[in-house]
């Protein structure tokens, strides 16, 4: 569905931002534009970032 696509979407955009910054939760929120750590936060939790990400899974 849409709803899949455009979640696996941001899923990958949040991990690739991640894997740019080395896993530094503030570079990465401000590198998306996120107000703060926390905003961030949420969406990883919403996707279930925990951290670094095997791109295999």
């Amino acid at each position: 569905t849409f709803q899949a696509l455009k979640a696996e979407a941001e899923r990958q955009i949040i991990v690739a931002a991640l894997e740019r910054n080395d896993w530094h939760i503030t570079r990465t929120a401000q590198s998306l534009g996120l107000a703060d750590h926390a905003s961030l936060l949420k969406i990883m939790r919403r996707h279930n970032i925990k951290g670094r990400v095997d791109p295999d899974t």
